[in-house]
């Protein structure tokens, strides 16, 4: 089983990549874009002994490489970032859930392939501003499992599976960024960005939206090519 969500990973990273690359030779990158990013993830754990709603955070390095339209005010805006996070499964509802490092029973990374479409509203001397939505492509790759206690080595094995189920790796995105001139070759970059859990709408757990819901704080720069 595991032998098949690997292929079937494989396979989807190759079809995005050639989808995002394949038409865009002929095409002029803008530049690129670079940021950090603090990622808040609803998790709601309260199966746990302690019962628990929380928020987990995690730490995220991007790079986006807009590219722009006929009308210069649109542009198709691919993109990847890099965290690791910490998942543990939650028997009760068959699934499996970011959580704190004390409960951890897997470490993995999770590079994610955005792929957004961007419509700059505004522009001033002072700078631009822009909206986003579009679809990210969260692809976690399982580094090291940790036992906590009698069976998590079993449901360890089950995380990875369940991160892949119910096509729940793909997620709406949506983001709020300005760039701010400093100068022609550079400019500061401020976003606010979110992936939200549809997945919940046919999964079954009845678990809410704020449930898996994601949201980035971004600070970083933009060079023009």
């Amino acid at each position: 089983m595991n032998g098949i969500h690997g292929r079937i990973r494989a396979v989807s990273l190759c079809v995005l990549i050639v989808v995002l690359t394949g038409p865009l030779g002929a095409i002029d990158f803008d530049g690129a874009e670079v940021d950090y990013s603090l990622r808040i993830i609803g998790s709601q754990q309260d199966d746990l002994d302690s019962g628990s709603t929380a928020a987990v955070w995690s730490n995220v390095l991007a790079a986006r490489f807009p590219i722009l339209l006929e009308n210069e005010n649109f542009a198709i805006v691919p993109g990847i970032s890099f965290t690791s996070m910490y998942y543990r499964y939650d028997a009760r509802n068959q699934r499996a859930v970011p959580t704190d490092v004390e409960w951890r029973e897997l470490t993995a990374l999770v590079p994610v392939l955005d792929f957004t479409f961007r419509w700059q509203f505004l522009s001033r001397s002072w700078g631009r501003i822009a909206a986003e939505t579009g679809l990210g492509f969260h692809l976690p790759v399982p580094l090291k499992t940790w036992t906590t206690g009698a069976g998590s080595e079993e449901d360890a094995g089950k995380i990875t599976p369940a991160l892949y189920s119910g096509v729940q790796f793909v997620l709406p995105a949506c983001a709020l960024q300005a760039n701010w001139p400093v100068s022609d070759k550079f400019e500061i970059i401020t976003r606010v960005s979110g992936y939200i859990p549809v997945y919940h709408f046919w999964d079954g757990k009845g678990l809410p939206l704020s449930d898996g819901l994601v949201t980035g704080l971004h600070v970083g720069a933009f060079f023009p090519f």
